[in-house]
């Protein structure tokens, strides 16, 4: 019995410590693991690539108006005599509707000194629609249109010989169709690189030699532009709807037909033919009352 207490005062005396001992060295162990695996998260961070910076893509620049003037040589072609170059101005006037399509004025004015055969002065005034397929977003920015209106030609023949001077004037129609090739210089200015136009003209023969004389001429154009009051990207902000125009105009005159005169008020009262109506109003709470008539809400003039 003594040999058996021994024993066990001897285990109660050394086992606690022994267990704490088993303990601690688990958690000694498991420190240098963590302090091992902390710089390979580290590493991990600094391998991965830094981000580009975002570049913001510059806004579409559509202006509202140009307005250009510049150099403009003609191929003149007459019915009766050979063709020869002209030399001039010209000026436009553009109306941007939309980023792709615009209308312009397109005015030139061209002279040539021929001499004893006279000097000749040709003057067109033409407008008509421009078309942009690019739009006004690249720096290079072609286009292409059709001009449609009228011009004059002026032809004054000096005195020789005993006659006296004379001048002789014609105004017809005439149309054109061609294209160019603009380059934006900076926001507000761009340079007209080239322009070429296929031009016809309708004006009489002097020589009354040919009774319907067409001239078939040829236009090269170059220009500064000078283009402010910026568009938005589509076109206008407010377009005009044409149908939604006219429901309007309609709706109006159908609120105000008790305010014209005896005959028309009678030829606007007549009703369509009735609309059967089985739902409840959608802006009401109750069914209408008259199901069988056209029914428009009074409160927020819907049908």
């Amino acid at each position: 019995m003594q040999k058996l207490l021994g024993l066990l005062a001897i285990l109660i005396a050394f086992g606690p410590p022994a267990r704490a001992q088993d303990s601690t060295v688990p958690e000694a162990q498991k420190e240098p693991e963590k302090k091992q695996e902390a710089p390979k998260q580290e590493t991990k961070q600094e391998a991965k690539p830094e981000e580009p910076p975002q570049v913001e893509k510059p806004e579409q620049y559509t202006p509202k108006w140009e307005l250009g003037a510049g150099y403009t040589y003609r191929s003149f072609y007459p019915p009766n005599a050979p063709r020869f170059s002209m030399n001039g101005a010209n000026g436009t006037l553009v109306y941007n509707w939309k980023h792709w399509l615009s209308f312009m004025a397109d005015a030139t004015g061209t002279f040539k000194n021929q001499g004893v055969n006279g000097k000749t002065s040709i003057y067109t005034l033409m407008i008509g629609p421009r078309f942009y397929p690019l739009g006004h977003r690249h720096r290079l920015i072609p286009y292409g249109h059709f001009l449609y209106g009228a011009g004059g030609e002026i032809l004054n023949i000096p005195a020789e010989g005993g006659f006296p001077q004379t001048t002789f004037t014609s105004v017809a129609k005439g149309w054109a169709l061609g294209g160019g090739l603009e380059v934006r210089y900076k926001q507000h200015w761009v340079i007209q690189l080239i322009e070429f136009d296929y031009e016809k003209t309708y004006f009489e023969d002097f020589s009354k030699t040919v009774l319907s004389p067409t001239e078939s001429n040829r236009r090269l154009s170059a220009a500064i532009v000078y283009r402010w009051a910026k568009q938005n990207n589509v076109g206008l902000k407010h377009s005009i709807n044409l149908p939604r125009l006219f429901y309007f105009a309609a709706r109006a005159l159908r609120d105000c037909r008790h305010a014209l005169p005896g005959k028309w008020n009678l030829h606007l009262r007549k009703r369509a033919p009735p609309v059967q109506i089985s739902e409840a109003c959608r802006f009401h709470s109750r069914p209408q009352v008259n199901a069988g008539r056209c029914c428009w809400c009074p409160r927020h003039s819907r049908r």
